[in-house]
């Protein structure tokens, strides 16, 4: 039987997909991968790996598709922000996402959904070759995350009956997608920090061509209620620097070409509304050199750089969420600051990170007061939305400049 499917059945698949991918690349899905965000402060970061159900085909946006799902369903069940990044792709393999995570900062995650195998399917991969590359995709995860990193690996799901694509016979990739599942438990064995999960079943269909909003926040219910339940909320204290991983954060901030840039005003006005929204004396966008803080945009000051040692960014960058300090005067990290001291008379203090597309934090959007003041959840949430809308520009720009 394997010297058949090797000869015939592998080939005519192949074949059958080749005819059919013109038309698969067709169909609507978002476009980048800029990932999905929920509100909510002291936000939990999830990376989704996957092809089929993942890369969102029938809607044109991320936020629609299944990434906005988890991350809005995450949100209601932990109350916390949620951030989604992706690495998702129609053809992407278990050998291919291992690839792809050369450059993936994996200790910045709390959890890796994984949802691979139906190009597998149908492509008829050999299986047992899949569970291997499935183990080491697993493995590598395990030893670049982080010691609190959770795995939840997604059941591949059957193949969809879609009108446009009747030349690839579907219950051939859906027998070969119970081969890929049975071989799915012996790759997760050995792996104490990876839950396998069954993927959602097909709820009612929609009236749209192939999927649409209503299906991806029906699988987004299943998938995130299980994966909530499983993480724990990490310790609020911010980590120290890691000076190990310091130079690969400045080559990323190098490949954006931000500092030392030109004044652009949709930063600046971003800067503008901030120091209105909350009230502070100044706002600014500061990326983070080797010895200095680089503003980028900044209002109620004039300064173009500070120096880093000790500054309010520096400690900002250490951790994925808000840094606030709500009287410098009484904070021994800051009392002695000559910004605190001195002529700027800072009292009140609040940040949040800017991370580049491959998840080095490089920079931090902040605002600052002369005069104490607390800082409530909900002000930490409008700060890191802020936050966001500098790092989608950033990342836009970035993408821009990589096809120049």
């Amino acid at each position: 039987m394997g010297k058949f499917v090797d000869a015939v059945v592998r080939p005519f698949m192949k074949l059958a997909y080749l005819t059919a991918a013109t038309t698969w690349y067709d169909l609507p899905r978002p476009t980048g991968s800029t990932g999905a965000h929920a509100s909510g402060a002291d936000p939990l970061r999830v990376l989704l790996i996957g092809c089929g159900p993942a890369v969102g085909f029938g809607v044109l946006t991320h936020d629609l598709a299944l990434p906005g799902g988890i991350a809005r369903q995450l949100s209601t069940e932990t109350g916390r922000g949620v951030d989604v990044d992706l690495i998702v792709d129609i053809e992407l393999t278990a050998r291919g996402a291992y690839s792809r995570l050369d450059e993936t900062m994996l200790s910045r995650y709390d959890a890796v959904i994984v949802m691979l195998g139906l190009f597998d399917a149908l492509t008829l991969a050999p299986a047992a070759q899949w569970r291997i590359d499935m183990s080491a995709l697993l493995t590598l995860l395990e030893f670049e995350g982080a010691p609190c990193l959770r795995t939840f690996v997604l059941s591949v799901p059957p193949m969809p009956e879609i009108r446009m694509l009747r030349l690839l016979p579907a219950w051939i990739a859906n027998r070969h997608g119970r081969a890929l599942n049975a071989e799915l438990p012996l790759a997760c064995e050995g792996h104490p920090r990876t839950s396998l999960l069954p993927f959602p079943p097909q709820p009612a269909e929609e009236t749209s061509r192939f999927r649409g909003p209503k299906t991806y926040r029906a699988w987004a219910r299943a998938i995130a209620v299980p994966i909530a339940a499983q993480l724990t909320r990490p310790d609020d204290a911010a980590p120290p620097v890691d000076w190990a991983e310091e130079e690969e954060r400045i080559r990323a901030l190098d490949r954006l070409e931000i500092l030392d840039s030109a004044a652009d005003s949709r930063f600046t006005r971003v800067t503008d509304l901030a120091q209105s929204m909350f009230g502070t004396a100044a706002s600014a966008i500061t990326f983070i050199d080797r010895d200095r803080q680089w503003f980028k945009a900044r209002s109620g000051f004039e300064l173009s750089e500070i120096p880093r040692d000790g500054g309010f960014c520096d400690y900002t960058i250490r951790a994925d969420s808000a840094f606030v300090v709500t009287n410098a005067v009484l904070d021994g990290r800051f009392a002695d600051n000559p910004f605190v001291t001195g002529y700027y008379h800072v009292r009140f203090y609040a940040g949040y990170p800017i991370v580049s597309p491959e998840g080095q934090r490089v920079g931090v959007f902040c605002i600052y007061d002369t005069r104490p003041r607390e800082f409530s959840e909900e002000e930490a949430v409008m700060l890191r939305n802020l936050a966001l809308l500098v790092q989608d520009e950033l990342w836009a720009d970035s993408q821009q400049a990589a096809v120049k």
